[in-house]
């Protein structure tokens, strides 16, 4: 599916078009190096849903803030723009999948996401990287499976039972029902939504390590991140040695980093 093409397709989605205008202004404030702490923050005042979130996301266990925050000034003073940038963007991201009914699904969809963002976030710290910027990654790199959910909720049911039951993964399944992957979906969204290039190649990539192969850090972070999600919250099987190797982490080093995660994990959805 060429470029335009499949940016059609995303704008046929009725329920994409429900997202309010401020969250996607915010969207585009978030990806442009010009933009300032003060304008982000002049533009969540005008959406009392979104000043609401990034306060309850700030005082969440996830960032450790001990004294309660009650204004948005004070929270992106202690927050930075780093940390204000990802609860933001879970907050678009929240009220993405809060565009149709509550579902088993919808869960499972929205817990992977937080799980491979927590799970990078963790894992860029380790290893001494912008921690915020693997979060961010990590949140979005599924996004095309929302996408092609709520376009038609049935048929991406019956890929999930597909690859439940065995045999079939969704980049295959989705061929054969959808003509088209999430990881497409997800690359044709961050086109019209103008997200960055590295976000654009996480989108693409995080399935495939032979793409990856000399490509920013991150993609590989989020890819290891994605089977950690698998292997030890979803109990399916993934083999870690690769990534274990490429980022010279012994196994005792990934327990503590997967147990710090999972306890963060379980607060943090949670919370939201």
């Amino acid at each position: 599916m060429e470029l335009k093409e499949g940016i059609d397709f995303i704008s046929k989605i009725e329920a994409l078009s429900a997202m309010p205008a401020i969250a996607l202004d915010v969207m585009g404030m978030l990806n442009d190096s010009a933009t300032t702490v003060k304008d982000i923050v002049d533009k969540v005042m005008l959406d009392q849903a979104m000043v609401s979130f990034v306060l309850k996301g700030c005082n969440s266990p996830f960032f450790g803030i001990r004294t309660e925050i009650t204004s948005i000034s004070r929270a992106v003073q202690l927050l930075g723009f780093s940390n204000l940038k990802s609860i933001l963007m879970s907050y678009f991201m929240k009220h993405l999948f809060s565009l149709s009914a509550k579902n088993e699904i919808k869960d499972h969809l929205w817990r992977h996401s937080l799980s491979v963002a927590v799970f990078s976030r963790n894992i860029a710290h380790y290893l001494n990287m912008d921690s915020e910027e693997s979060y961010v990654a990590g949140l979005l790199h599924d996004i095309g499976k929302m996408v092609l959910y709520l376009d038609e909720p049935q048929k991406y049911e019956d890929i999930i039972l597909r690859v439940e039951s065995g045999g079939i993964d969704f980049i295959s399944a989705e061929k054969q029902l959808f003509k088209l992957t999430h990881v497409d979906t997800g690359y044709f969204l961050a086109e019209k939504w103008k997200l960055s290039q590295l976000l654009k190649e996480v989108i693409l990539y995080h399935h495939d390590l032979k793409l990856f192969m000399g490509g920013d850090r991150v993609i590989g972070i989020v890819a290891f991140s994605d089977q950690l999600s698998h292997v030890f919250l979803e109990r399916r099987y993934d083999d870690l040695d690769y990534f274990l190797k490429l980022f010279s982490i012994t196994e005792q080093e990934l327990d503590k980093i997967v147990d710090k995660s999972k306890v963060i994990i379980d607060k943090y959805v949670k919370s939201f």
